[in-house]
């Protein structure tokens, strides 16, 4: 089974500077997106793959459509309120938007409405602070535990990882790019932090040779990971 991609949202009004000239606006409702997105947990609609969200210069009634597993929905905005508010209160706006357009056709669609106000509840309690702590990982010998944790703004993706021996914990960090919102590589990299031996804790792909570890006894970071990448 496929999972759900994305919820994106795209802007048809004048009002706001949008892409190609000014990524202000499509910056903060990715960010937005992204965190909400994320917070449902692997949560998939059923034969949704993806949720597009239209937002129309006038608000005209239209129902859910598919395009395949392409879920369109529709809304508008007040473009005016938006840019008198500040930037955490523009966060809350697009938060709102966004959520309350997917519950409506939560409601018509039979999806499930509470993982999706669970994630409306956690991004709000956070505010809009977007930090993943993945499940903490034993070393062999059960001795050290390694957690990665995944830190995104809407310009940046930064990944971390918090390593504990006996009493002491340490924090590191493994790599901080550029943030691609939901197609962002940090997470399937994040997901996949080990202990790759007794003594480091990260990422290390034997397909590819890339890596990315915290090594204990060194105390520092040991990479080969370009950020100017594409992939990354």
């Amino acid at each position: 089974m496929w999972p759900l991609d994305d919820i994106t949202v795209y802007y048809n009004g004048t009002k706001i500077k949008d892409t190609p000239f000014d990524w202000e606006f499509r910056k903060a409702v990715n960010f937005v997106s992204d965190y909400y997105h994320n917070s449902l947990d692997g949560y998939k609609p059923p034969k949704t793959g993806r949720i597009c969200i239209q937002i129309n210069k006038e608000s005209v009634s239209q129902e859910p459509s598919y395009f395949g597993a392409i879920c369109t929905l529709y809304t508008t905005m007040d473009e005016e309120l938006y840019l008198r508010l500040c930037k955490v209160e523009q966060y809350r706006y697009l938060l709102d938007l966004i959520h309350n357009t997917v519950m409506e056709a939560a409601d018509k669609l039979g999806w499930d409405k509470s993982v999706f106000e669970s994630a409306y509840q956690t991004v709000l309690g956070s505010d809009f602070v977007f930090e993943k702590r993945y499940k903490e990982k034993k070393s062999r010998d059960r001795k050290s535990i390694g957690i990665a944790i995944l830190a995104k703004t809407e310009s940046s993706a930064t990944l971390k990882v918090s390593v504990a021996t006996g009493d002491s914990t340490r924090e590191a960090v493994l790599f901080d790019k550029k943030n691609w919102w939901w197609g962002d590589s940090s997470y399937a990299i994040a997901a996949k932090c080990k202990w790759i031996d007794q003594d480091s804790f990260g990422y290390e792909s034997k397909s590819t040779n890339v890596f990315a570890y915290y090594s204990v006894t060194e105390d520092e970071v040991k990479t080969n990971i370009h950020l100017e990448d594409s992939v990354f």
